[in-house]
Order: structure tokens, then sequence, then C-alpha cells
């Protein structure tokens, strides 16, 4: 009945979009080989993270790290109304120019939290007390900002790039479903 939600439309060259939950957007620039997350997930998690409660490498792997704060939809018991007044209140949106070096992706959150043993690395990570090898070893087992440049960047197609995030997803012990969405513009203006 709950459901996140990312939503992109592109009009001219510019991208208007939206989101609810821990679904997410990214823009990775071919030319510059950067990734900007263009969403913040409204999760528990990532709230304690902006307060310094705990730091990047331990969000990654929480326990808690599924429970988000925002969704879209309601209960069983929940009006059509009910539900639209809460989305109207908790979708954020924004809007960013594109350029034609520019891959869009927006993923579901199965594709960033496929890893199967996040409990096992939150627990060797925290009881190293944030230890940096053990950091480094946590960062190389989970699908991180820098993974999915690198994935975008290094494929020959979107399908590709498309394909390698499901396999990754599922080599990683996936067990959520996961979206892919992969798109450009080769008739942008560059950068």
């Amino acid at each position: 009945l709950y459901t996140t939600l990312v939503v992109g439309v592109k009009i001219g060259r510019q991208l208007h979009y939206g989101w609810i939950g821990d679904s997410r957007l990214y823009v990775v620039n071919d030319s510059h080989e950067e990734i900007a997350a263009l969403t913040r997930d409204h999760a528990k998690v990532t709230r304690w993270e902006d307060e310094g409660r705990i730091d990047a490498v331990e969000a990654h792997v929480h326990p808690e790290g599924n429970e988000i704060s925002s969704a879209l939809g309601g209960g069983a018991d929940t009006t059509i109304a009910e539900a639209a007044a809460r989305a109207e209140r908790d979708v954020e949106t924004n809007t960013v120019p594109l350029y034609r070096e520019d891959r869009i992706l927006l993923t579901s959150d199965g594709l960033i939290d496929a890893q199967t043993d996040a409990m096992e690395l939150y627990r060797r990570y925290v009881g190293s007390d944030h230890d940096p090898e053990v950091a480094e070893e946590v960062l190389d087992a989970v699908v991180t900002d820098a993974l999915v440049r690198d994935v975008v960047l290094g494929a020959d197609t979107l399908r590709d790039a498309a394909d390698r995030f499901v396999t990754l997803s599922n080599e990683n012990g996936g067990t959520d479903n996961i979206s892919i969405g992969l798109v450009s513009d080769d008739k942008l203006t560059a950068a």
C-alpha cells in the first residue's frame, strides 16, 4: 500500500523531478566523469547522517537503513484525499539543467540496498571503532555513488549499464525488486 517514487520530466534542456522515500535520481556527466545525486533519501539513517550521529560508511550498512520516513500511499484505512494531502506535503521537487553529456539514472532502492551481508559489515565496522581499513572494505562491498558513476561511464550503452546494475544487485544477494531507468539526449547542447 506504500511505495517510494522518483520521477522526472525533461522539458527543453531542463529536468524537473520529484521524489519521496528512498528511490533515487542521479546525473552522470561523461565529459567531467562526475556523478551528482539529485535526491536525498527520506529515511531515518539519512537524517542521522545529516545530524552527525553516524558517518557515511555506517549509513550504507546500518540495520535500520530500510526505514523510510516518507512514502506515497497509505494503509487500508487511508482515503485517497488523505494520501494526496500527505503526498503534496512530502514529495520534494527540483529542476536542473541538462547537457548532452549527461546520463540520467532513476532507480529504486533495490539497487542501493542490494547487500545481504549488511548486518555483518555493520557489526565489523562499528566493532572496529570505525577503522579506516574496515571502512574501505565496507565501501568495496556496497553500491556507492562512485560505483554507480563507474558503471554508467564504463558501459558501451545505457542498456548495458542497466543490465550491469541488475546483475550487480543479484550478485550482492539483493532480494528487493529493482527498477532502473537510464536516459540521455544527444540533441542537447554540450556542457
